[in-house]
């Protein structure tokens, strides 16, 4: 009891203590005294403006009956003189609503209101105790007094019980006026009871009408002060992101401008104004037509972004981002988007740029710096390349013509230089052999493929490769599929084997073992993203792995530049793996490298896989019975003295008639002069001037039926694309033997 007592007490009295002063800022909309509610709730705003109109209005009015009732009571008749109590007690009503007026003016609103409340109840009913007038006037006057003070507590007290209080109050005095002043009343006792009961309920009836008043109104207000703080919070958050974007905005290293769905300016940041340097007042017309016109002077090709501007506009839905030249050399990046509302309504567009001149200029360093690192390896890999060339050939050199001078020496002294002759014709074919190595590195090797299956020939290699590795070495052959069927040159893919079987054998001094393994795979998206040098598709795998060294990663670097070798001198020629990955690559594959120090090696090649079951047929060995010749008539195209004076020599003792030329309109022109019939033409695909093919389609047209045979020492895409010669050519490498030009013409005139 006591605890709500307390309660009721602090609701009437408002906590008289400072903390309950409104803040001290606000709202300009408040007459001047109320200052200091400015940053106050709704709720107090309204109360404050209540009672500071209220002690106002009661100050003028009680000023004004004051006045009145001096005048009268001096001047009217029956008075007897001045009513000093009266005049006291309204006297003292003013200076309380004065005193209401100050303790508002500080802002102790709960303490104004209260004391101008409790001390107007009290003034009024002392007047109406003190006045000199008959009881039955004063109790008509305490008909409009009482419900007036009753209705005082809806904007003054914080709690609805406060109201009751009031009114039990105002129960209280009536009754105790009623008993003071009984004697003056000329009415039964009934007729007071019944007066009692009636002003009794009619406060009553009132109280609860405030009551309930008060409590309505007070929901509502406590409703409006949500709704009024969640907006103040709502805008507060809206401040607060707009303050954070444009903080955003000011701190981009971006220029950004955004426009309308009209395209006019409506926010820039300062490194847009300062990226472009458009003055102040063309921004702040906000005319896109003025600025565009502004812009579109520095630009190198105004034209074109003109256009993409306008583009843009026609299609808002679309994004953009592209590179944008200035006149004076620098070079923006630009990047817009639209903007939408929550319907998806087009509200306008963000454009951003990016000053990307240093940018540009680091990375055009940095690729120069890396086209010249590229330049220096190339040249280093180029002279390594020289230096092996020239040392094996000067060897080979040196081999040939030092037989060829003891040959000499021994024709002259009456002995046979057979065996002189042979080592120079060894040394030729090494040379031979060194070259075919340099063609299949640089893929310029000409090549016959045809569908085989990779099971078969691993399998038929399995002989050889035992020869070759050694007895120390365990052979394993294995494969994942039946079939492995791929479209390469037989001869490529034995020369790959036997190079990686090699080379895993010199990895093993000690021993080990060596597995080849064939196999199927099918590479997607997701693997040839991380190896960019692969295409997605079905391939056929070829492993040769071996249990060696491994290769470090430094040398794994080099392991495919030509003469890059880690061998003894003498043990290799740096060309093995060249010449493997060269082929690799010419017959449409890739090959991929996996080893560690200690770990042994792992060498995979990939090559596409083709459809066809069946292999193609392999054209027969060449027999070995001697070169048969012939009496037909051949016209020879060489530019090459040397290589002309061989092939002539060699085909008129097998008993051809030979028309011999060192230019393409040589021939031609021997070609129209001679009457007789020709057989084939034998030509360099290289000539000066004219080129061999042509000078062929010449001759066909010449001579119909003329059969072609054609000759070169590298793969010139003249005849030959890709390594693969064209269907229905006829050709011979150089260099040739006496033996494989005889069988190679036959072949051809006997339609072999």
């Amino acid at each position: 009891m006591r605890e709500r007592i307390k309660r009721l007490w602090c609701g009437m009295s408002g906590v008289f203590a400072r903390d309950q002063r409104a803040p001290e800022s606000g709202n300009k909309k408040l007459p001047g005294p109320l200052k200091v509610y400015e940053n106050a709730d709704f709720t107090m705003q309204l109360k404050a403006r209540f009672m500071y109109y209220l002690s106002v209005t009661s100050i003028g009015i009680v000023t004004f009956i004051t006045s009145y009732s001096y005048f009268i009571q001096l001047t009217g008749e029956g008075y007897g003189g001045l009513n000093y109590p009266v005049l006291l007690s309204e006297t003292v009503g003013i200076a309380i609503f004065l005193g209401c007026l100050i303790l508002l003016k500080k802002g102790y609103y709960a303490l104004a209101s209260h004391f101008l409340l409790s001390a107007a109840l009290i003034l009024i009913w002392i007047v109406m105790i003190v006045d000199r007038g008959d009881a039955v006037s004063r109790l008509d006057s305490l008909v409009m007094i009482v419900p007036i003070l009753s209705m005082i507590p809806l904007v003054v007290s914080r709690y609805k019980q406060v109201i009751l209080l009031y009114v039990a109050a105002n129960i209280i005095m009536l009754f105790l006026f009623m008993k003071l002043f009984r004697y003056q009343l000329a009415i039964p006792d009934f007729a007071v009871a019944d007066y009692l009961a009636d002003m009794s309920m009619a406060l009553i009836f009132i109280g609860i009408s405030v009551y309930n008043i008060f409590r309505i109104n007070k929901a509502s207000l406590e409703r409006a002060e949500a709704d009024i703080e969640e907006r103040r919070k709502a805008e507060d958050a809206l401040s607060f992101q707009k303050s954070l974007l444009e903080a955003q905005s000011e701190a981009s290293s971006d220029g950004i401008l955004v426009v309308d769905g009209e395209g006019r300016m409506i926010s820039w940041n300062s490194r847009f104004r300062e990226l472009w340097g458009i003055p102040n007042h063309i921004l702040a017309s906000g005319s896109d037509q003025s600025a565009l016109r502004y812009i579109m002077e520095k630009l190198r090709d105004s034209d074109a972004f003109i256009c993409r501007v306008q583009y843009l506009y026609e299609h808002p839905e679309e994004k953009s981002s592209d590179e944008i030249f200035l006149a004076d050399g620098r070079i923006f990046d630009r990047y817009s988007s639209p903007v939408r509302g929550k319907d998806g309504q087009y509200l306008g567009r963000v454009w951003y740029f990016r000053d990307i001149t240093g940018k540009k200029e680091a990375e055009d360093e940095n690729n120069r710096l890396i086209e010249q690192l590229a330049q220096s390896q190339r040249m280093e890999s180029i002279g390594r390349l020289a230096g092996g060339i020239a040392h094996d050939f000067n060897n080979l050199l040196t081999a040939i013509s030092g037989n060829v001078d003891l040959s000499l020496i021994d024709l002259k002294k009456g002995r046979s230089p057979e065996n002189h002759l042979t080592d120079a014709k060894s040394a030729a074919v090494s040379a031979a052999t060194l070259t075919r190595q340099l063609l299949a590195f640089s893929r310029k090797q000409i090549i016959e493929p045809r569908v085989m299956d990779l099971v078969k020939m691993v399998s038929r290699s399995k002989n050889m490769l035992e020869r070759i590795i050694g007895e120390n070495i365990q052979l394993l052959i294995e494969s994942k599929s039946h079939r492995a069927m791929i479209k390469s040159d037989p001869g490529q893919i034995e020369q790959i084997i036997v190079n990686l079987a090699v080379n895993a054998r010199d990895a093993m001094p000690q021993g080990g073992t060596l597995t080849i393994e064939t196999g199927e795979v099918i590479l997607g998206d997701d693997y040839v993203r991380q190896h960019p040098y692969t295409i997605s598709g079905r391939y056929i795998t070829l492993s040769v792995s071996d249990t060696g060294i491994g290769i470090p990663g430094e040398i794994r670097e080099h392991l495919f530049e030509p003469f890059f070798t880690t061998k003894p001198k003498g043990k290799g020629t740096g060309l093995g793996l060249a010449t493997t990955y060269g082929a690799v690559k010419q017959n449409g594959g890739f090959i991929e490298v996996d080893s560690e120090p200690g770990q042994g090696s792992v060498f995979i090649i990939y090559l596409p896989r083709v459809e066809s079951e069946e292999e193609d047929e392999g054209k027969s060995q060449p027999p070995d019975n001697p070169p048969v010749g012939g009496n037909e008539t051949i016209l020879l195209v060489e530019d090459d003295d040397m290589v002309r004076n061989f092939a002539t020599n060699i085909l008129e003792r097998l008993g051809y008639n030979i028309i011999s030329c060192n230019t393409a309109e040589s021939a031609l022109e021997k070609s129209r002069e001679y009457s007789g019939n020709i057989h084939i033409l034998v030509t360099d695909v290289v000539l000066p001037g004219m080129n061999g093919k042509t000078l062929a389609d010449a001759i066909v047209k010449q001579r119909q039926g003329i059969k072609v045979l054609f000759t070169s020492g590298y793969n010139e895409n003249i005849i030959v694309h890709h390594g693969v010669l064209d269907e229905g050519i006829q050709f011979i490498g150089k260099p040739y033997t006496m033996d494989s030009l005889a069988r190679k013409i036959r072949e051809i005139m006997d339609g072999v």
